[in-house]
């Protein structure tokens, strides 16, 4: 390998100029692999933070903040009255190179795995309440007998339909024909 003589002021201290082809061809044919390599491991980043990457961001400064406390003091985010979350000591996921950087040189490759496992249950349980909203509905939990329970799957599985759409439909037709309730009443009554 030989190097052409240029002067230092013209030279970057990292660079080394190659003059013999088939050394530059060496050099071309690794970088061409380094390159190919390192897209590819960044390919699942950037397809995590296609859409709506504001969110995403922040929601990564948040996780930051929460499980490396070493980085905390500098990725944590801050959010001022009337102002866009920035990240602590001007630092800031604006670009998904900003993103990249912090994976391949902050974590280990364990830890991005966890990072964005995390990062993918917090956004999928936000879409979902956001779904909730937008239907106008609300989970809630009701804790029923072995019995109840089996009569319930049994009804969903004869007519189709899931557990949430058979107590839906009766509670509306419930609430509208006021049929069973005020009899199931009036019999636990006269058994006190």
């Amino acid at each position: 390998m030989r190097a052409a003589s240029f002067s230092p002021n013209n030279l970057n201290r990292n660079m080394v100029v190659l003059t013999d082809a088939k050394d530059k061809a060496t050099a071309v044919a690794d970088l061409t692999s380094s390159w190919e390599q390192q897209s590819e491991k960044d390919k699942k980043y950037r397809q995590f933070f296609e859409e709506d990457q504001e969110t995403k961001f922040y929601m990564l400064a948040e996780w930051v903040a929460a499980k490396n406390p070493v980085q905390k003091f500098f990725f944590a985010p801050i959010q001022q009255a009337g102002q866009e979350p920035v990240l602590g000591r001007g630092k800031k996921f604006h670009h998904i190179s900003d993103v990249l950087e912090y994976f391949n040189n902050l974590l280990n490759p364990s830890d991005v795995t966890l990072c964005l496992d995390a990062l993918k249950k917090r956004w999928g349980q936000a879409r979902y309440r956001d779904n909730l909203k937008e239907k106008k509905k609300k989970q809630c939990n009701v804790v029923l007998t072995s019995k109840s329970l089996g009569l319930l799957d049994a009804l969903a599985d004869k007519h189709l339909l899931s557990r949430a759409q058979i107590l839906e439909v009766l509670i509306r037709s419930e609430a509208e024909q006021k049929r069973y309730l005020s009899e199931w009443i009036k019999v636990a009554k006269s058994l006190e």
